[in-house]
């Protein structure tokens, strides 16, 4: 999406906690297209009162998304970057949507992650990033995988964020974030609120009783009722 391209503009990106990549994506859109039409009105040379009453609305529609855009990230929202430098290692296992969920995959996809890990490892960042629902199986719960994940995480002295199914006091399926620490313990959870529809879970079931979720997976996952803020001691990395 285009809203993507502006990963790297502090000001821009953090409309994404207020409109999600969508917001972004227009925002971009509205000010290209504005750009573009007023420099094919100058080429064409086109002039009139309706001519010019159009380019002057273009221009203050795109005026007032760009001062909401600064606003919103002066007065309302602070990018929280700027402070000591923290090394993270992010891992991506690409494993196809059309095998995660088989058993018979087990094994391979979570040697796909160890794989990656002890790469990154060997770089010693404060923390490491599974994706959600790395792990295709209940972390706290399998009896040889997910001790397996402990002894994996404490071999390599680095903790780790790991996305993994799991079970709530109320029977439901989530998406959890578990951070495992350097012992290999689970030392808190995250269940994921913001739930993507017909993906995680199908909006209004009663009403669309007939359609599956769009992504094959292991049912729809209940909501997080409460944000986690993780606590530990974050090495600064090497300058």
């Amino acid at each position: 999406m285009l809203g993507y391209t502006q990963y790297r503009e502090p000001t821009v990106r953090l409309l994404a906690a207020a409109v999600g990549v969508y917001g972004i994506s227009a925002l971009v859109l509205l000010i290209n297209a504005t750009l573009a039409g007023l420099l094919g009105q100058w080429v064409r040379g086109v002039d009139g009162t309706s001519s010019r009453r159009d380019a002057w609305f273009s221009i203050a529609v795109a005026g007032v998304a760009v001062l909401l855009t600064f606003g919103y990230a002066r007065a309302i929202w602070r990018d929280p970057t700027g402070g000591p430098a923290v090394r993270v290692g992010l891992l991506q296992g690409n494993i196809e949507q059309a095998v995660k969920w088989d058993q018979r995959f087990q094994v391979a996809t979570l040697e796909t992650y160890e794989r990656l890990g002890r790469r990154v490892a060997a770089e010693r960042p404060a923390l490491i990033v599974w994706p959600e629902t790395a792990v295709p199986f209940f972390l706290r719960r399998e009896p040889e995988l997910g001790p397996r994940v402990g002894r994996y995480v404490a071999d390599t002295g680095v903790p780790m964020l790991i996305g993994s199914p799991d079970t709530g006091p109320d029977g439901r399926l989530y998406n959890t974030a578990f951070l495992v620490g350097t012992d290999g313990r689970i030392l808190d959870r995250y269940d994921k609120r913001h739930l993507v529809p017909f993906g995680e879970y199908v909006p209004l079931q009663r009403v669309f009783f007939f359609l599956d979720k769009l992504v094959t997976g292991i049912g729809d996952f209940g909501r997080g009722r409460k944000a986690t803020v993780f606590e530990g001691r974050v090495p600064r990395s090497p300058s």
